[in-house]
């Protein structure tokens, strides 16, 4: 009798075994028909027949006799190496005032002044400066294009902030939101109107200063370029070196220049302009900057809002007395072919030479 009873309780073993396994393989048969793949069922598949157990056909989908390893495998994941996005050119994105966007192929672009947050990453180079910009119209695609070379030469990458373009200028929506005086309006309307480009130039580098001013710390540094700055491949090198010197009190350095007047500091690396106004194509050259929110703020108390009928250039060197700037003596960023600015017909307008 127990010799019996226990041949009959191993045979209701592996009889009950048998029939949950194939509530198992119709369960995940039935899954499979509603679209899921087929891989947790093979993997199942796998371990049974490791234990001398084979699915019928109609479970698995094959033929009798067919191998479960001739089921094709599934596609490995995609290695990061095979990522469309290029790391060089740098990224480039617009560079939108209310939001900092990193895309190497869409550009988008905003209108509303907000603030750089210490929350967003740093691309910058660290111990020198903590975000780069480049100032251009969407429509200077090439300009682009040929900045975007050579700073991925040099290794620096950077956001694009978009700059207004003069044939879209509404004066009145300027003079509205402050971003003009009644004098720069009334000048523009009546004698200028060809000299626009010059007052948007100035308006967009005013709405990248608002944008980083209102950034905390105050103490971080921002490098500024125009489209037609170059930099050598050991920009970063010269950079860092030189910074290690710059006084204390600066507020803006201006990375390349014309003819200087003023004296050179004890270490010849940096140069103070005189705080008298020098005249035309002197201590300026705006085209690549370091500036850091304490100095932006008082810079834009002789900038914003725009009432003089002068270049961006003219109205800083007018009032270095208002301000720390010093020129770096080494031109590190030139301007290559002539600026907006300079091909400009500007007969009319009283102080206008760089």
């Amino acid at each position: 009798m127990p010799r019996t009873s226990a041949s009959a309780g191993g045979l209701g073993l592996r009889t009950w075994l048998a029939v949950v396994l194939s509530w198992a393989c119709a369960f995940l048969f039935a899954v499979q028909r509603r679209g899921c793949t087929n891989f947790c069922l093979v993997e199942l598949s796998e371990a049974l027949a490791l234990g001398g157990w084979q699915p019928s056909a109609a479970a698995t989908g094959r033929g009798p006799g067919e191998r479960l390893s001739s089921l094709p495998a599934p596609a490995p994941p995609a290695l990061a190496s095979d990522a469309t996005e290029v790391p060089l050119p740098p990224t480039v994105a617009y560079a939108t005032t209310s939001e900092a966007t990193t895309a190497t192929s869409t550009l988008t672009t905003s209108t509303v002044v907000t603030s750089v947050t210490n929350t967003e990453p740093s691309t910058g180079y660290p111990g020198v400066y903590r975000k780069a910009f480049v100032i251009n119209r969407k429509v200077d695609v090439n300009r682009l294009h040929h900045f975007a070379d050579t700073a991925a030469a040099a290794g620096v990458q950077f956001e694009v902030f978009e700059a207004i373009d003069k044939r879209e200028m509404i004066l009145e929506k300027l003079l509205l939101d402050g971003e003009i005086g009644p004098l720069a309006k009334q000048r523009l309307e009546e004698q200028w109107a060809d000299q626009s480009g010059i007052f948007a130039c100035t308006i967009s580098h005013n709405r990248l200063w608002r944008k980083l001013a209102a950034h905390t710390p105050e103490d971080d540094v921002f490098l500024v370029f125009e489209d037609d700055s170059r930099m050598s491949p050991n920009f970063h090198k010269r950079l860092a070196a030189v910074m290690k010197s710059v006084p204390n009190d600066w507020d803006l350095l201006y990375l390349n220049h014309n003819k200087l007047v003023g004296h050179p500091l004890p270490n010849n690396i940096w140069f103070k302009p005189d705080i008298t106004y020098a005249g035309g194509g002197k201590n300026a050259l705006l085209n690549a900057y370091v500036v850091r929110p304490s100095g932006l703020k008082r810079m834009l108390r002789i900038q914003h809002p725009i009432d003089f009928l002068w270049s961006n250039d003219d109205n800083l060197r007018r009032h270095f007395m208002d301000f720390q700037a010093y020129f770096l003596i080494d031109n590190l960023v030139p301007q290559i072919g002539l600026s907006v600015r300079k091909n400009l017909h500007l007969k009319n307008m009283p102080d206008h030479q760089l």
